[in-house]
């Protein structure tokens, strides 16, 4: 897995290094262009590859009120760099200070002298420094009195639209799990820790495995059809998420619970589960009675069932 970094005071030893810089939220196809480029470079020259990211997004530092949820959680970002052997992600608290650093700053006091940086991957609407004076045409020129490279990729396109992380908040709001799919070469996912809940579905002979998440877009409320990797184990799921109508309403925030099919080990709770949602099967409905409840799970495993 990736190496997770805080700050400059955490940096390694200072090896060559091939970076990028951005949000990085939700890691489309047009992130994955980039990754796979440095991924070349680290091949071709040995440097070490480096994305540099921000706690929070830019964009809702200027916008307060602008909703703070991601695409994709911290858990799984390091997981899926690690999969394009992304060596560090260098995450900056995006504040005031940051925002007044001037591009020529940031370039020579951060990115050559501190990181090292020998190659900058970027897309071509990357910006840096104070009042964005950092585009593409700055950089260009600031790299070409130095000997370092500057790469620019173009914009990646599916179906002859431009790929774009408000495109892919959008497939995963209106439950488009096809478009998330053509969008990332990916299953939407959701990773995290397992926590108690009110063990009802224990009670009614379906226990659950209820995700810990916090600041996510989240498909709609509903049943989906899932595979569930538990302790390196795959299985089928039948994942809620849903406020639960029938028992108790969360009005603060929807729950995810996923049955796991033919799962006989003990409480996994505190351990880390990753669904993988296959399909939608209904909306999420409430019953007269918890009997009426139980006999539409058992409806929902039988085509679950027949999904496998």
């Amino acid at each position: 897995m990736t190496k997770l970094i805080r700050g400059f005071a955490e940096l390694p030893a200072r090896p060559e290094v091939v970076a990028t810089i951005g949000k990085f939220d939700g890691l489309h196809l047009g992130h994955q262009q980039i990754l796979n480029q440095m991924q070349g470079v680290k091949s071709k020259t040995g440097a070490k590859s480096l994305v540099i990211s921000f706690y929070s997004n830019p964009a809702s530092y200027f916008k307060p009120n602008l909703p703070k949820k991601r695409i994709t959680s911290l858990r799984e970002q390091l997981i899926i760099l690690g999969k394009f052997s992304v060596d560090y992600l260098l995450l900056l608290r995006f504040n005031q200070r940051l925002m007044e650093i001037s591009a020529e700053v940031f370039l020579e006091e951060f990115l050559f002298k501190k990181l090292n940086v020998q190659e900058l991957i970027v897309g071509r609407d990357a910006v840096l420094g104070k009042d964005r004076e950092g585009d593409v045409e700055y950089l260009k020129k600031k790299f070409s009195s130095t000997e370092k490279k500057l790469s620019v990729c173009s914009f990646t396109e599916k179906d002859g639209v431009k790929i774009s992380s408000s495109l892919l908040r959008t497939s995963i709001i209106e439950g488009d799990l096809e478009l998330y799919e053509n969008l990332t070469n990916r299953k939407y996912s959701l990773t995290g820790l397992v926590v108690s809940g009110q063990k009802l579905a224990r009670s009614l002979g379906f226990p659950t495995a209820n995700l810990k998440y916090s600041r996510l877009h989240l498909p709609p409320t509903g049943v989906y059809a899932t595979k569930v990797t538990l302790a390196g184990k795959e299985y089928l799921g039948i994942t809620n998420i849903g406020f639960r109508p029938t028992v108790i309403a969360f009005a603060d925030h929807p729950q995810i619970e996923t049955y796991l099919i033919g799962y006989q080990g003990a409480d996994f709770y505190n351990q880390i589960i990753k669904l993988e949602f296959l399909s939608y099967i209904r909306p999420e409905q409430k019953f007269a009675s918890l009997l009426e409840l139980t006999e539409q799970i058992k409806v929902d495993l039988e085509t679950r069932l027949k999904l496998s």
